[in-house]
């Protein structure tokens, strides 16, 4: 099947070009999207869906290629916590390419990750985010075509909720994680790679399948 590309996408470039990278290690596919373990794991278990079509944000995505994401993540959440425990999901949405919201990632990716802690509430301390309940996912194509950027998040045992994310913040989400576990200044996947935690992720999840 064809899938769309960018010349200029990190993920294009390096996810589907047989990257050796340990954080490009292919954990599981699905017909639409890999799962991966990410850059700057700041806990183990810390994996990505990510599309395999070049698209900005799952609030991009029409009707029909939601259920494809919504059954990538369930399958990525169920690999993270049959080996780390209760994940936590989250994305950000950036509406344009180059804006600090997409973290330099400008490519559909939705985070799972085993936190001890609530994402939302790191991120209410942080930013004073003001947070809503996500009743259906076609709330994300709506906030997409009106041009609102948002961070969406989905703690264990509860529903989707979504803000409006800190303007000219990069990496919000991540960077309220790193606060979380008590490292603020490393939340930069950038400059701290994390590679024992990507390791570690790696065989746990390939001694669970």
């Amino acid at each position: 099947m064809d899938r769309l590309r960018h010349d200029n996408c990190v993920f294009c470039d390096r996810l589907f070009c047989d990257s050796n990278e340990p954080w490009d290690t292919i954990l599981a596919e699905t017909r639409d999207h890999v799962v991966v373990p990410t850059k700057g794991a700041l806990v183990p278990g810390w994996v990505l869906v990510v599309s395999k079509d070049h698209v900005i944000c799952s609030g991009a995505l029409e009707a029909r290629q939601r259920k494809s994401l919504e059954e990538a993540i369930d399958a990525a959440q169920a690999l993270v916590e049959q080996s780390f425990g209760p994940a936590t999901l989250f994305e950000h949405g950036p509406i344009l390419p180059g804006t600090p919201l997409g973290c330099g990632i400008d490519h559909l990716h939705v985070h799972v990750a085993p936190l001890s802690d609530s994402l939302a509430d790191a991120c209410t301390r942080m930013f004073r985010s003001k947070w809503y309940k996500l009743a259906q996912w076609e709330t994300l194509a709506s906030l997409h075509r009106q041009g609102v950027g948002y961070a969406a998040v989905k703690e264990p045992g509860n529903s989707w909720m979504w803000c409006v994310p800190p303007s000219e913040v990069r990496q919000p989400l991540r960077r309220a994680v790193a606060c979380m576990i008590g490292m603020p200044e490393r939340f930069d996947y950038r400059k701290d790679f994390f590679l024992p935690n990507i390791l570690e992720t790696v065989r746990q999840i390939a001694v669970g399948r």
